[in-house]
């Protein structure tokens, strides 16, 4: 689904699917999509309940330190994800370090 034009409705589908119970999407990217901010909610909130996601692709997505703030718990709540791409965004120092937190072992 990468460079398109999603919207928060959208994204908030796959947010939701993400969550589901026994989902077997693997791999998933929204690269070069404007992502929102209800979708990085959504997205943090599938993200922590998700057990089949082995890649997320968010690069160039327009993701900022709040976005990246948002995601860093579902990270340390989520054990299957093992590649995130976050690529061309505007993540910076706050961001970085929340998604540090949440990578921690």
């Amino acid at each position: 689904l990468s460079s398109n034009r999603l919207t928060d409705k959208g994204t908030a589908v796959l947010a939701a699917v993400l969550a589901k119970p026994g989902s077997s999407l693997t791999s998933l990217s929204l690269a070069e999509n404007k992502l929102g901010r209800r979708f990085m909610r959504s997205l943090a909130d599938g993200l922590q309940r998700n057990t089949s996601l082995l890649t997320l692709d968010l690069h160039h997505g327009s993701l900022s330190d709040r976005d990246a703030m948002e995601l860093g718990p579902a990270l340390d709540a989520n054990a299957v994800l093992q590649e995130l791409n976050l690529a061309w965004n505007d993540v910076r120092d706050l961001g970085g370090v929340a998604l540090a937190k949440g990578l921690e072992l």
